[in-house]
């Protein structure tokens, strides 16, 4: 007879463990109150300090090439499909404080920078609390990987709040709202007016 196992919380943490005892033959319930933590996370995926990768990065003159990840994590990522784990080389995110930084491997909603050249990344006024667009676009184009590509970030003024909770709610929340093919359809309309 197979073990019955209960995991509580769906994040990263309980889902690695619901995956690893699934393939070990357990029958497995996973308890959730709703999203996990983690995926309210920046979206990097990391397996080592940033700071340290970025560093070493300085120090040798080069970007890093990113290992491979172990077969098992590699698998757990496919199967969960949530996470770009590109091989060979970091992703680069851009973060609300503005800085560009290595990554392991990125949630796929996010934009990965690094094949960008000379390109134009647009920045969303928003009127919520802790967000600048015109200040995050400044020091992001500051940034010496986006100088040596060419990248120019642009503060605009973009609809992208549909109800007035969005001023106040977490920004992990408004970007799961973008997440709905409906959003996603009401946002397309307004950036073409």
């Amino acid at each position: 007879m197979a073990r019955s196992i209960l995991v509580i919380g769906a994040g990263v943490a309980g889902l690695a463990a619901a995956w690893s005892a699934r393939r070990r033959g357990a029958r497995v319930t996973v308890i959730s109150a709703g999203v996990g933590e983690t995926a309210l996370a920046g979206g990097a995926v990391d397996d080592a300090p940033w700071e340290q990768v970025e560093r070493a990065a300085r120090l040798l003159g080069s970007d890093l090439p990113a290992g491979d990840l172990a077969p098992a994590a590699r698998q757990f990522a496919a199967e969960l499909g949530l996470w770009d784990l590109p091989q060979g080389a970091a992703a680069r995110l851009a973060t609300v404080a503005g800085r560009i930084r290595p990554a392991r491997g990125r949630d796929r909603a996010l934009l990965d920078l690094g094949p960008l050249r000379r390109t134009r990344v647009l920045i969303p006024r928003a009127a919520r609390g802790m967000w600048d667009a015109d200040a995050l676009a400044e020091a992001l184009s500051d940034e010496p990987f986006a100088r040596a590509r060419g990248l120019r970030f642009l503060p605009v003024d973009a609809p992208v709040l549909r109800f007035d909770d969005e001023r106040r709610i977490a920004d992990g929340d408004l970007a799961a709202r973008h997440d709905d093919p409906a959003r996603l359809s009401w946002l397309l309309e307004r950036l073409h007016q």
